[in-house]
């Protein structure tokens, strides 16, 4: 079997932020950071990028400087997604501004859309392929077990 088309993802902060509402301490994911840089994954999932006003921490709300930041602790060759979670989004325009903000900084998006409303989102996904076309965009079909 040939592995040299398999791309490793790694969410830890992402998924483990459902544990510390995506608060970490600088230093802990400054040491996360530099291990993932040695070892063999091409994409870190840092967190979500959203709008929502809530008690949610930097890796719910992940800004340019965090990203700038940990670009530079990641290997030249490993990329950054961040997750969106397509619910907390009223308009199409709301997306397109927050991946606006943040294109610049990021290397792909993974859409976070409940099996039973990708059509319902389709046109927020179609957006962000024709408008942001340096970005790789994944959709994550969630609730699927339902």
């Amino acid at each position: 079997m040939n592995y040299n088309n398999i791309e490793i993802l790694d969410c830890t902060l992402r998924d483990g932020g459902y544990y510390t509402n995506w608060w970490f301490g600088d230093q802990f994911v400054k040491n996360y950071l530099i291990t993932v840089s040695k070892l063999p994954i091409n994409i870190v999932e840092l967190g979500y990028l959203s709008n929502n006003k809530d008690d949610a921490g930097l890796y719910y709300h992940l800004n340019k400087k965090t990203l700038i930041q940990s670009k530079k602790l990641l290997r030249k060759n490993q990329k950054i997604y961040v997750m969106i979670n397509l619910k907390e989004f009223k308009t199409i325009n709301d997306l397109k501004k927050i991946l606006k903000e943040n294109s610049n900084y990021i290397d792909g998006v993974r859409f976070a859309v409940s099996a039973f409303e990708i059509d319902k989102y389709k046109k927020f996904i179609d957006m962000a392929c024709n408008e942001f076309k340096k970005l790789e965009i994944n959709v994550n079909i969630m609730y699927f077990s339902k």
